[in-house]
């Protein structure tokens, strides 16, 4: 021991930086390995019924078994580069669910609305529909949810 400083610290200290470093999946901040960019942002889901004739849009929270439920949702993404939409479908008594994907058309703008459709199939009852996006780097927005009724 010279200057104060035992064999057992030394290795001490060796053996904790070691454990530091395996504990870590990139010790030297390297971030290829990790999603790149900005993750989109969800701000809003509106529901209802899409008229294209008179560019009018009808918002309600019930719809039949067999209907197009439409979708408007507003988004933003800075990177510009949102890509997929997840829409998965939650029947509340019976817990079914079902995962639907579409790809999004491009970005021009950081602030985006699209207009999407849902199929209802039922069965009737209480729903719960959740929306989200992933960017082309694979970051993924926050989940938006909506509750409806489907007769």
């Amino acid at each position: 021991m010279k200057n104060g400083v035992s064999v057992t610290k030394v290795v001490t200290i060796v053996l904790l930086i070691g454990f530091l470093l395996v504990g870590c999946t990139d010790p030297f901040g390297n971030k290829d390995d990790k999603n790149k960019g900005t993750a989109p942002q969800i701000h809003q889901v509106i529901l209802g019924h899409y008229d294209p004739i008179n560019e009018t849009f009808s918002t309600t929270f019930t719809f039949a078994i067999g209907e197009t439920a439409d979708a408007l949702i507003s988004a933003s993404d800075p990177d510009l580069d949102m890509a997929i939409l997840t829409t998965k479908t939650i029947h509340l008594l019976s817990k079914n669910l079902d995962t639907y994907t579409s790809a999004l058309e491009s970005q021009s703008q950081v602030d985006t609305v699209y207009l999407g459709g849902l199929g209802i199939i039922g069965p009737a009852g209480e729903w719960k529909v959740e929306f989200e996006i992933t960017d082309s780097e694979g970051n993924k927005s926050n989940l938006y949810s909506r509750n409806v009724t489907v007769q």
